[in-house]
């Protein structure tokens, strides 16, 4: 049984603050042996709120991985966030992450 059984059929999602269009391959940076994934749409929020470019808001992507190397981040144990040494193909632009972690308010609520 590989280290990624586990993490089968479940939904990756990946914050960025730079834009990705469906289909582009997110693979490691020079320097960097991961790309970084997660379980949950609001850990990948968090994620790229934190790093908004030029005051853009970050935005969220469903991504699917590349490869059967998935594992668990170790940097983040107890959380949904896993790595790829190969890295996630781009599914869906899932918005902006700022609307995601707060929601604008709705009209007539105080």
């Amino acid at each position: 049984m590989s280290a990624s059984d586990h993490l089968s059929g479940q939904q990756f999602f990946h914050g960025s603050g730079n834009v990705f269009d469906p289909g582009e391959e997110l693979t490691p940076r020079e320097g960097y042996g991961h790309v970084w994934a997660a379980g949950k749409p609001l850990l990948a929020a968090r994620h790229a709120w934190s790093r908004q470019v030029s005051g853009a808001p970050g935005r969220v992507y469903e991504v699917h991985p590349l490869a059967d190397d998935v594992e668990t981040d170790p940097i983040m144990p107890g959380t949904s966030a896993v790595r790829s040494r190969t890295g996630f193909r781009v599914l869906r632009d899932l918005g902006n992450a700022e609307d995601m972690l707060f929601p604008p308010r709705r009209r007539g609520d105080s």
